[in-house]
């Protein structure tokens, strides 16, 4: 790719970085203009209107406290969410198909900002939250969710009383549950995935304690189409009833869409 030495900069390419600051990644933007993603994010740290972001309110101290709210919240950060900075601003970004959440999640944080929605090539919609907040970055940071995080993903010291919240978090971020084929009733199953070892062995150590004898799962390990490991702990009908006892009891938060899985292979209880 070119570099700015010997490609300067042209007006053209400024004027699309000033149009799509906010709409694409750097390597979404990479792959349009012909320039590295770290091109681009060097660029647009000396471009004047990376000054005018401009900064929703929202409540900058949510992550200060530990809540069930904010544990969901930052498990779900975990999974689906990034954070990074350029110039003068430092920025959350929360995504997910599902639009109910993202509602709720902007609700809690008090974020008057809009919903941003981008079409997928799958035909599905996207809906995101942007949030400015650099006393959200900083504290962000110090619970373990970094830049570029997602092979190294770590959860912070998280009591007792509110890993399950953490675990729902991160489940309606990275996890799925679906109905087998089966003659037989048990037909719930579960899957979380993650692209941290980390996460991985946080994961399989949590189910291990909430659920007891009934997960006798292991983390298993595939390739990604990057040839980059990611890892996934699973369970079959038994197991999976009691997380959603586990995860659900006394929650204010969630996904509707994988609750009411959860709900319809219950049904099939043996």
């Amino acid at each position: 790719m070119p570099n700015q030495i010997t490609h300067p900069w042209t007006s053209e390419e400024i004027i699309f970085l000033e149009k799509n600051i906010h709409k694409l990644t750097y390597k979404e933007m990479s792959k349009l203009i012909s320039r590295s993603p770290a091109s681009i994010q060097s660029k647009i740290r000396y471009l004047p209107f990376q000054q005018k972001i401009k900064k929703h309110p929202v409540n900058s101290d949510f992550f200060k406290k530990w809540s069930p709210e904010m544990t969901y919240i930052l498990g779900f950060i975990g999974a689906d969410g990034n954070i990074c900075h350029s110039g003068r601003a430092h920025t959350l970004h929360i995504a997910c198909d599902d639009k109910d959440v993202i509602e709720k999640i902007k609700q809690i944080m008090k974020y008057e900002g809009p919903i941003h929605l981008k079409p997928r090539p799958n035909g599905k919609i996207s809906y995101s939250l942007r949030i400015c907040d650099p006393i959200i970055f900083n504290d962000l940071n110090k619970l373990g969710v970094t830049e570029r995080k997602s092979l190294t993903f770590t959860p912070p010291k998280i009591s007792l009383q509110l890993t399950k919240h953490f675990l729902r978090g991160y489940f309606d971020g990275d996890g799925t549950v679906y109905l087998c084929n089966l003659k037989y009733p048990s037909k719930l199953r579960v899957k979380i995935y993650t692209a941290s070892l980390n996460m991985g062995k946080y994961l399989h150590q949590t189910l291990k304690k909430a659920l007891g004898d009934l997960y006798k799962g292991s983390i298993l390990t595939y390739m990604a189409h990057q040839k980059t490991p990611y890892y996934v702990t699973h369970m079959g009908h038994h197991a999976a009833v009691k997380l959603f006892d586990y995860m659900y009891t006394d929650a204010t938060i969630y996904l509707d869409r994988k609750h009411q899985k959860f709900l319809e292979g219950m049904k099939y209880d043996a």
